[in-house]
């Protein structure tokens, strides 16, 4: 009861009449103790601060929910960073016969990484799909997929550092 008086007191000595009548005060706890009210906790609230605060919080998740889209739901056939590595560029893959290759175009970019590999993968890389080092790090270059691979399988082309077996880049296939 002590504590609650003094707090009483301070609420009433802190906030004049002049912000009492220009804020609105959100009391979440109250209770009676030996005839007195007993305020838990208050919430001083400008009027104009819940419309801001709730316009601030809508415009956040917009933005989060941008950025997190951007980076999971990839343009086909264009390479994305993995892990905090930078990559960036276009990829197909094209037949010729009995004969199909992956081909990185002119604008292909991937920051440096020790033993970057080329593999496979459905919706995430597929272990022991592995069939090429990626020869360099910029720039247009052909790779041809081993005989017998079953592209309909994978859904996706990864760039994987073997050495740190963590990934480097992606690239939703068409």
């Amino acid at each position: 009861m002590a504590i609650a008086n003094m707090y009483q007191t301070h609420r009433q000595a802190i906030f004049s009449q002049s912000v009492v009548s220009t804020y609105y005060f959100v009391m979440p706890g109250r209770g009676r103790s030996e005839g007195e009210n007993v305020v838990s906790k208050w919430i001083i609230v400008p009027p104009v601060i819940p419309a801001v605060v709730l316009a601030v919080i809508a415009i956040g998740m917009a933005v989060c929910f941008t950025a997190f889209n951007a980076s999971h739901a990839a343009e086909p056939g264009v390479f994305q960073g993995e892990g905090g590595h930078k990559a960036s560029g276009h990829i197909e893959i094209l037949k010729d016969g009995a004969v199909t290759k992956v081909v990185l175009r002119d604008d292909f970019s991937l920051q440096e990484a020790p033993a970057p590999r080329l593999a496979w993968g459905k919706d995430s890389y597929k272990r022991g799909t592995i069939f090429a080092t990626l020869a360099k790090f910029k720039g247009a270059q052909e790779y041809t997929v081993p005989a017998g691979t079953d592209l309909s399988q994978y859904n996706e082309l990864w760039i994987w550092c073997e050495k740190f077996d963590v990934p480097l880049a992606s690239a939703k296939l068409k």
